[in-house]
């Protein structure tokens, strides 16, 4: 592949470095809240404990949402 190749599938593929940043911002803050929302499922958690995790999920999500100012614009 190369280094021209590889820079060619950064940048048309993932949207250069922005692209990479944005990516992991994303999977740092939606990983998590996946993982707990499994450990809640594994241990039948009951609703008090669902409608926190919701909470607090969908106020992060919003955040995130807000950091991340939409969608990138590919050239």
């Amino acid at each position: 592949m190369g280094i021209a190749g590889a820079y060619s599938y950064v940048h048309n593929e993932l949207g250069g470095p922005e692209g990479i940043y944005r990516s992991l911002s994303f999977y740092s803050a939606a990983i998590p809240r996946y993982l707990e929302y499994r450990l809640l499922q594994i241990r039948k958690a009951g609703d008090d404990d669902w409608d926190e995790l919701h909470e607090r999920a969908s106020s992060q999500g919003l955040d995130k949402i807000n950091e991340l100012r939409g969608r990138l614009e590919y050239t």
